[in-house]
């Protein structure tokens, strides 16, 4: 055999040894993902037991929104004596606070998933799920054990913290696990107080207050946070303060006004010219070949502050009382019409080009 072909075969031989190895490391190291459908149940099943065995504790608390976040705020069941009343009593309360369910379609399945409501907020300025609101917030993590009780061992759900802040922070919806994105459009923002001063939560008032009561799947499922085990339910507190609206595409209209709220408040993205570009995120919505922009620009003289109309008629907000915010006119449709909800505003109206000539 000559030197050429010795070495060939060895480097081959190692070539394929080396591929084995590593394949039989890949097989090793790769975890198969656990089937959504049945996380949720074993979630459901944590988070219906953690909501019978625990109860909100009142005995002191005149306003429930404004401590929401206590590690106080809910308390494991007492093993004698009287019992109070569990958060799953509070289901569907006709009074505050009271426990409801969202359902959500998401991985081939519809989670359902529990929120209590301690205040509403704003019910006209609710968040979209793109939206960036200003939010403090205390997270826990969910884990079935057992204890020792007079009648001997016990199961019980230990909720874990994991974090928690009690100061104003912005977050960008989009840019959050699904489930903050699906509970915080159901509660609203709160006042601003003017006269306040800080940055705490004090210079807000009437604000949305809740807790979420999250299956894995609409967290972080096996996604890696050092203090988060995988697969966890998670409930989040939290004070939904003020948001700001988002324009994705910067087409100057907001994001909330190029999609759909639906009744069961889900959204739906809608594609108004059917080019395969959803409208939050489309520069020409109609694709007559004029930006959206240009379309929604003021002739000129006009009224109001802002060149561009807004989506609808705007009134002056009487509490901001240094800030002119006021305009007349929304987006017209082709004949002028700027306020009939059902009008086909010119931006989306192929027939309708620039440039117009009457404000």
């Amino acid at each position: 055999m000559n030197k050429f072909k010795f070495y060939f075969i060895l480097f081959s031989t190692l070539l394929v040894l080396f591929s084995s190895c590593n394949k039989d490391d890949d097989e090793l190291a790769v975890t198969p993902l656990r089937d959504f459908g049945a996380q949720f149940k074993t979630d459901s099943i944590a988070i219906d037991k953690y909501l019978q065995t625990h109860y909100l504790n009142l005995e002191s608390v005149t306003d429930i929104a404004s401590v929401v976040n206590s590690a106080d705020l809910i308390k494991k069941m007492p093993t004698t004596g009287t019992l109070p009343p569990s958060i799953f009593t509070l289901f569907n309360s006709p009074t505050l606070p009271r426990l409801l369910i969202k359902k959500i379609k998401k991985h081939d399945i519809i989670y359902s998933v529990y929120y209590l409501q301690f205040s509403e907020g704003d019910s006209a300025e609710k968040p979209c799920p793109l939206d960036e609101v200003l939010v403090t917030y205390r997270g826990t993590s969910l884990k079935s054990g057992t204890e020792t009780q007079s009648t001997g061992q016990v199961e019980v759900i230990n909720a874990t913290e994991f974090e928690n802040n009690p100061t104003n922070s912005k977050f960008t919806l989009s840019s959050t696990i699904a489930g903050w994105q699906e509970i915080f459009p159901l509660f609203g923002k709160g006042t601003f107080d003017e006269t306040a001063t800080g940055n705490g939560p004090n210079v807000y008032s009437n604000f949305g207050s809740g807790i979420m009561f999250l299956p894995s799947g609409l967290a972080y499922y096996n996604g890696s946070r050092t203090n988060i085990p995988s697969y966890s339910p998670l409930v989040f507190s939290f004070q939904l303060l003020n948001l700001k609206r988002i324009d994705n595409d910067g087409d100057g209209i907001f994001t909330i006004d190029e999609i759909v709220k639906n009744t069961d408040y889900s959204f739906t993205y809608s594609d108004s010219d059917g080019d395969g570009i959803v409208d939050f995120l489309d520069f020409d919505d109609d694709n007559d070949g004029f930006p959206t922009r240009n379309e929604i620009k003021k002739p000129t003289p006009f009224q109001g502050t802002s060149l561009y109309y807004p989506f609808n008629p705007i009134v002056d907000n009487p509490l901001t009382t240094d800030i002119d915010e006021s305009e007349p006119k929304g987006i017209p449709d082709k004949s002028g019409d700027f306020s009939t909800p059902t009008r086909v505003r010119r931006h989306l109206d192929k027939t309708a080009k620039p440039p117009y000539t009457t404000y």
